[in-house]
C-alpha cells in the first residue's frame, strides 16, 4: 500500500508536466498559425529568394568583369604583336 501511495504524486508530476507541455506547444502553434507570423514567414522567404537573386547577380556581374579585363589584355598584346609586325612588313620590301 505505501508503494501505491508513493508512486500516485510521481505519476500526478507527470500527467501535470505533460499537460503543460501540451499547452505550451499549443500556444506555440498558435502563434505559428497566427496571420501575421505566417505573413511575416512569406516576406521572409521572399527576402531570402531576393538576396540569393541578388548573389548570384553579383558573381556573374565580377565574372563578367574578369572576362572583359582578360579580353581587353588579350587585344592590347595582339595589337602590340601586330603592330610591329605591320610595321616591319611596311619597312621591308
Amino acid at each position: 500500500m505505501s508503494k501505491k501511495h508513493h508512486d500516485a504524486p510521481e505519476e500526478q508530476k507527470q500527467e501535470s508536466s505533460s499537460e503543460k507541455l501540451q499547452q505550451e506547444l499549443g500556444s506555440e502553434l498558435g502563434i505559428l498559425n497566427h496571420p501575421s507570423y505566417i505573413e511575416l514567414e512569406e516576406k521572409l522567404t521572399l527576402a531570402e529568394q531576393k538576396a540569393h537573386e541578388n548573389w548570384e547577380k553579383s558573381v556573374r556581374a565580377m565574372a563578367e568583369v574578369d572576362n572583359i579585363r582578360r579580353r581587353a589584355e588579350r587585344d592590347v598584346e595582339h595589337a602590340h604583336r601586330f603592330g610591329v609586325e605591320k610595321l616591319i612588313k611596311e619597312i621591308l620590301p
